[in-house]
């Protein structure tokens, strides 16, 4: 069994109630993590630098059209009169009506294996069916919200005072619900009327996160990260707060780059490109320099997280103390051959029969004067 089975094995990434497993590590990505992290923090330590990349960033919505959004009969289902989508990239409802409008964006990823995005405002009272329509149509797996809800801000969508309630053709069941720090987390049943079919999906909201500001902390954004780390990546996630561009913007950036970095694309340390290419798909995304800087400071803590966490590298301290320290022949033999997993502790991958024990407990392994594990085998135990 692969280390990403056995990280799979028994969890619902749906859930409310699972626990995320811990995201292991191959070789390569701690390196590609250590590398980054560098550059992120060199970056961190120059913050007038920082604001003048955020400044320089353009306003695309002046080269765009949003010919759609601004016509009379689409006035009323846009909360904010500047935040409007642009007509190549806004998401098309498959309505009866014949108005398949909805202030929605698509943000497109390039390339294989990356989360993909659709990026709202808090959905209106008028626009709820719409919004149900939409996340129904593209079988959304999680809907990130990062708002509160208020009449201001986000309509209630959901059935916050009992379990079910129907939106037009929608009916919508809340089928879980569990607090994680300062996250609600929620399992949804969507099911449409003339359908068999129930599409279930995973509801966060984080009202914390305070309107054109940042939290103080990047820990409940790790939260959100950690656990949509094991989410199908086929279909788009809705993300929203209130207007869908600042805090919105902030978190897709976040989740992003930390993905583009695993996969080997160290070059998205440098966020204005990201962001430069996000604003032309959505106005405005990141809106703040504020909510800029805190994309930087998040990307960092989240990387040092996954490395202090790395599972390969609690197995190689317990296994290599063992065969390093007390039989140097046999560990030279370790280098010798062809390893897949990477110890960040000290530079060496592991043999394949250590790898095997990235999912064992620590205290499986022992040190002892005689090079042997707690169960007598000569090196690194089986």
């Amino acid at each position: 069994m692969s280390s990403r089975e056995r990280e799979m094995a028994g969890f619902d990434p749906l859930d409310p109630g699972a626990d995320p497993p811990a995201r292991a590590l191959t070789g390569d990505q701690v390196k590609r993590c250590k590398k980054a992290l560098k550059a992120l923090e060199k970056k961190l330590r120059e913050p007038t630098a920082l604001s003048k990349e955020f400044y320089s960033l353009p306003d695309i919505r002046v080269l765009q059209s949003s010919t759609v959004a601004r016509r009379p009969e689409n006035r009323a289902r846009n909360r904010y009169i500047d935040v409007l989508p642009f007509d190549e990239t806004r998401v098309r409802l498959n309505s009866s009506t014949g108005n398949d409008y909805i202030n929605a964006s698509l943000i497109e990823i390039d390339g294989r294996d990356r989360t993909k995005f659709i990026s709202t405002q808090g959905p209106l009272t008028n626009m709820f069916e719409d919004f149900w329509q939409m996340v129904y149509d593209n079988r959304c797996p999680a809907i990130v919200m990062v708002t509160k809800f208020d009449s201001l801000k986000c309509d209630e969508y959901l059935p916050l005072s009992k379990s079910h309630d129907i939106f037009g053709k929608f009916t919508i069941e809340i089928t879980k619900i569990r607090k994680d720090g300062q996250l609600v987390l929620r399992g949804v049943k969507v099911q449409r009327d003339e359908s068999e079919v129930v599409h279930s999906l995973l509801h966060i909201e984080y009202s914390e996160w305070p309107d054109h500001g940042v939290p103080n902390s990047s820990t409940d954004v790790q939260r959100i990260l950690k656990r949509l780390y094991h989410i199908p990546r086929q279909q788009p996630i809705v993300s929203h707060c209130s207007a869908g561009i600042g805090r919105t913007g902030a978190y897709i950036t976040i989740h992003n780059t930390v993905e583009k970095i695993l996969l080997g694309e160290l070059g998205s340390v440098d966020l204005f490109e990201t962001v430069k290419r996000f604003r032309s798909q959505r106005p405005g995304m990141v809106q703040t320099e504020d909510q800029y800087k805190f994309c930087y400071q998040a990307i960092a803590d989240e990387l040092k997280d996954l490395i202090s966490k790395s599972k390969h590298r609690v197995v190689f301290e317990a296994t290599v103390s063992v065969g390093m320290d007390s039989n140097p022949s046999e560990a030279a033999g370790y280098e010798r051959q062809g390893l897949a997993m990477y110890s960040p502790s000290s530079g060496r991958n592991l043999l394949p029969q250590e790898q095997e024990l990235v999912a064992a407990p620590p205290h499986f392994i022992t040190r002892s004067s005689g090079g042997r594990g707690r169960n007598g085998g000569g090196g690194a135990p089986h």
